[in-house]
């Protein structure tokens, strides 16, 4: 357990740059489904009526061309009881613009983990990432206080666009896939715009999905099996936009506990494993033209193959 947890912290360096790497694009015409309501919808709808507007909202998300985001998540594990008690903690911070016909994206992030336990005390890592998609090109630079800051590069291909697929902030909207249950909460302002803000209760396959896609720090969950425990201060909230029904944000809050049969792990006698996630993205600024400046450092970048970031 000691030499795995230790493997996972420098692992995290590859598999972020893995997960974030963007090469797509979007062809082919659409024709927009027409939207439940003409207008703005009433408050006092029924659930099948809420989830009506939901999935049209979803569907044009899935065909919107460009877009920027922000996204805040912090995720916190530990294992409880026997003789190697640990506890790790990672907080991310993203940054981005995608233009998927063009297969443009700029992705900016700092991520930081803390671990205690197996032998380390607070041990912390941090590292700042750029990512630049402008053209044929995949410009990668990275920043930790132990290597300092450089620059790698590679071609986009078609195996690339495959497995590297950028697709962050559609990885959180999937928590919204077929809900088992939404509630109306309450209308709100914001810089004129109004939003309905929705409670969402995500299909277990759906938060499944989700949970998958995480970085939690247990590496052998079957999440289908932890999600038959009972939640902790579980919530995911949403903000649909009044007039136009596009979803501005999803958050979510989940405290779960699990035992360490269900991690695949009963090495040390651990008596419980518990998992708190606190994730927040928005999404804003649709169909606005943006240009992709690389910095002045990218045209040095040493050229890596494709299959750097392959898994």
């Amino acid at each position: 357990m000691k030499k795995s947890i230790k493997k996972t912290l420098p692992s995290l360096l590859l598999v972020v740059i893995v997960g974030l790497v963007c090469c797509g694009g979007c062809g082919g015409s659409y024709t927009p489904s027409p939207m439940p309501w003409t207008g703005t919808a009433p408050e006092d709808l029924t659930q099948a009526q809420w989830q009506d507007i939901l999935k049209v909202s979803l569907e044009y998300h899935e065909h919107m061309d460009s877009y920027k985001m922000i996204s805040m998540t912090s995720v916190s594990s530990n294992a409880v009881g026997g003789e190697n008690p640990w506890e790790r903690s990672m907080n991310t911070a993203l940054s981005g613009f995608r233009k998927l016909s063009e297969g443009k994206t700029q992705i900016n992030m700092e991520l930081s983990v803390i671990f205690s336990g197996l032998g380390q005390e607070n041990e912390e890592q941090t590292v700042t990432y750029g990512i630049y998609a402008p053209d044929e090109w995949i410009y990668v630079s990275m920043a930790t206080a132990a290597m300092g800051s450089y620059w790698v590069k590679t071609r986009k291909s078609s195996e690339l666009e495959e497995a590297l697929k950028f697709d962050y902030a559609e990885k959180q909207l999937m928590l919204l896939d077929a809900p088992t249950g939404i509630e109306y909460l309450r209308t709100e302002e914001n810089t004129g715009v109004e939003y309905y803000v929705l409670s969402i209760t995500p299909s277990k396959d759906a938060l499944a999905k989700w949970f998958g896609e995480q970085d939690t720090g247990f590496q052998n969950l079957d999440w289908q099996k932890v999600l038959d425990n009972p939640y902790e201060d579980f919530k995911v909230t949403c903000y649909v936009t009044k007039s136009t029904y596009l979803i501005m944000s999803v958050s979510l809050t989940m405290i779960i506990e699990f035992t360490p049969e269900q991690a695949g792990n009963t090495t040390y006698d651990y008596d419980s494993m518990k998992l708190t996630c606190n994730m927040n993205t928005a999404l804003f600024d649709f169909h606005v033209i943006q240009l992709i400046t690389l910095p002045m450092n990218a045209f040095d970048a040493r050229e890596v193959p494709g299959d750097t970031f392959l898994p």
